[in-house]
């Protein structure tokens, strides 16, 4: 079986920013192919405005938030396959919200990973993770059928 990884910004976050979980995601990273490893492109906004939050509340030093940044930034090319954000992810989006009570981002990252599930849903051996540090989203993906990982299981 070949996983395919669905990574919402909450898990992205403890690849480039040193927090409970942070080694499992850097392990993932390391030994996933950019194939396996998805994105929304939200998550490069998102992605920003965490670590500009943590220089700005001081968890993070300058130094290290432009190192964060760098270092995502490089990645985001390279380490990830991206997810558009599509008029047709943002109504599955919608549906989402309403089912379930999800806030906006949330929604269309899991309205995302079910598109990825989608497009290996006729390939053999392949499954879909949909990898988050949320409880909430991840309850909200098992209902939805995902398999689910919180890398705060491995902290």
């Amino acid at each position: 079986m070949i996983l395919v990884y669905y990574l919402d910004t909450s898990a992205l976050a403890k690849i480039y920013i040193d927090e409970s979980g942070t080694g499992w995601m850097q392990q993932l990273l390391v030994q996933a192919l950019p194939q396996q490893l998805y994105l929304s492109h939200l998550a490069r906004v998102e992605m920003a405005s965490a670590i500009a939050r943590r220089q700005q509340t001081g968890s993070l030093s300058p130094a290290n938030a432009r190192k964060s940044l760098q270092q995502f930034s490089a990645d985001w090319f390279h380490r990830y396959t991206v997810v558009a954000v599509s008029s047709e992810i943002i109504e599955r989006a919608y549906g989402l919200t309403i089912q379930h009570g999800l806030r906006a981002y949330d929604a269309v990252h899991l309205a995302s990973a079910l598109t990825v599930r989608s497009a290996f849903a006729s390939l053999e051996g392949y499954a879909l993770v949909f990898v988050s540090a949320d409880q909430r989203l991840l309850q909200c993906a098992q209902q939805e059928g995902l398999r689910v990982e919180n890398p705060l299981n491995y902290a």
